[in-house]
């Protein structure tokens, strides 16, 4: 519980921080980054490194990176369009 709380409170807010940025980056900076995410699923759930990623994520309740900068992508839009 403590590792997932530090993800979520230190790791988390800097991957979404510049999601929008991040998302449009070159192939080679976006694996870079959903192999971090991989890795602390990975040391969280105490999993060896041939676990599927999906089943990590599923466990934790975590969209990948790229679905994440898709959700605040249309978080945004949302909010411009409705202006909120």
């Amino acid at each position: 519980d403590m590792k997932q709380m530090f993800y979520n409170a230190y790791i988390a807010p800097i991957f979404d921080y510049c999601c929008l940025i991040w998302g449009h980056a070159n192939k080679s900076d976006i694996n870079r980054i959903c192999k971090l995410q991989k890795r602390a699923a990975r040391i969280i759930l105490h999993k060896p490194i041939r676990t599927s990623s999906i089943e990590l994520f599923n466990t934790l309740e975590w969209l990948p990176f790229s679905k994440r900068c898709e959700y605040f992508a249309g978080m945004i839009v949302y909010k411009t369009l409705n202006r909120k």
